[in-house]
């Protein structure tokens, strides 16, 4: 998986999410930030806690996620 992910990275890809920071690092996988759009900086608050993408999907896409189960998944299309 790590060399699938170096090769996404090495070809430019761009990657999309919530929070890749952390996942990027318990990966140990340095992206460049031209190649990351998180939606964490992207609806960042100043001086406050980042919003999380179960509130993010509510309040900008009007969807109900993160019901019983905590999908991946699903915050991956949510993001």
């Amino acid at each position: 998986t790590y060399l699938k992910l170096r090769g996404l990275v090495d070809g430019r890809c761009i990657f999309v999410g919530h929070g890749l920071r952390k996942d990027c690092r318990t990966l140990n996988l340095f992206i460049p930030a031209a190649q990351v759009v998180d939606t964490v900086t992207i609806y960042k608050l100043p001086a406050q806690r980042n919003l999380s993408i179960k509130f993010l999907s509510s309040h900008v896409l009007a969807a109900d996620i993160q019901g019983v189960v905590h999908d991946s998944c699903e915050d991956a299309v949510m993001a």
